[in-house]
């Protein structure tokens, strides 16, 4: 069996995530991630042991790009109340038409398999707690600058927003989420503040 380069097991990883993204983690054979991946099944299973391993690996990779991108999009604002708002933003307009119906991976995966699964649980909390430790410093640095009052709760507010952002990755699947979503980003961002 030929050797598995670094790039293609990568490569693997990012077309198993569209896959999962996609179609769900039960609803995804081995079959199905060998024809997305281009890889054969024996090459497949020495490069992630499992199924359930290529999982991970997806889980693991979406959620470094989904933070570097929050991390990107806030340093990248003029001040840090403008990086939160750029974020609502940003969600709610992938929470809306056909880019909502497919949902978040993070938040799909959530449903289907963190129940029942300890390891993908803890993939997923260690996500969150992530999300919400950058919404956390960026509100205490517009608490700084006086964009945010001072008596606001700077942790209920974080978690507010994550809850918000994950709300609406699910809610936009929905027939009427698209407004239920935009109506909530306008309340959520007058008051801000």
């Amino acid at each position: 069996m030929a050797r598995i380069r670094e790039f293609e097991i990568e490569d693997a990883v990012k077309d198993a995530l569209n896959l999962f993204w996609s179609k769900g983690y039960h609803a995804t054979s081995v079959t199905d991630l060998a024809e997305s991946t281009s890889l054969l099944r024996g090459s497949l299973y020495k490069a992630f042991e499992s199924k359930h391993h290529i999982l991970v690996e997806a889980l693991k990779l979406y959620s470094a790009d989904a933070c570097l991108a929050i991390d990107r999009t806030i340093s990248s604002s003029e001040s840090p109340l403008e990086g939160i708002k750029k974020i609502i933003q940003y969600i709610a307009k992938a929470s809306t038409g056909e880019a909502g119906k497919k949902g978040c991976f993070m938040a799909n995966t959530t449903l289907e398999m963190a129940s029942q699964d300890p390891v993908i649980l803890e993939i997923v909390e260690k996500h969150y707690k992530r999300m919400a430790d950058v919404f956390n410093r960026t509100l205490k640095l517009a608490q700084e600058k006086k964009e945010i009052s001072k008596n606001t709760n700077i942790s209920a507010l974080a978690d507010l927003i994550l809850c918000w952002i994950q709300g609406s990755r699910i809610i936009g699947k929905t027939s009427n989420g698209s407004k239920r979503v935009k109506n909530s980003m306008i309340i959520l961002l007058s008051n801000l503040k």
